[in-house]
């Protein structure tokens, strides 16, 4: 069996014996991969910024799909910080439920404060 790889470095075939083998390969090559991934996608969710979207929704999800890759290669990101975010770079016309977000007792879970925000 011939795979063929095509990346931005070229192309390369590889021939394999079998699809246990094939797999195997390409298990590899995404762990290779994992640790350059998440730290990608670490630089992408801590650089969000609620100003760069249209809409308060568009950047709540934005973030949620950031996260939800991050924890695809490994990264879990908590609520906590995941709502800790979502707070840290909204516009002014939301100060006040950032405030309200930032000073209570225990975090809300990301959709509470996501229905918050969209309430506002």
């Amino acid at each position: 069996m011939l795979l063929l790889f095509k990346s931005s470095h070229g192309s390369r075939r590889i021939y394999i014996s079998n699809a246990q083998t094939a797999w195997d390969h390409l298990k590899s090559i995404f762990q290779d991969n994992k640790n350059s991934r998440a730290v990608n996608l670490e630089h992408q969710f801590s650089r969000t910024q609620q100003s760069n979207f249209p809409n308060v929704s568009a950047y709540c999800q934005s973030l949620k799909m950031i996260a939800n890759q991050l924890a695809n290669v490994g990264s879990r990101v908590t609520n906590q910080r995941l709502v800790l975010q979502l707070v840290a770079d909204l516009s002014e016309g939301y100060d006040g439920v950032a405030t309200i977000i930032q000073h209570s007792d225990s975090v809300p879970s990301f959709y509470q404060a996501r229905s918050m925000l969209i309430l506002e």
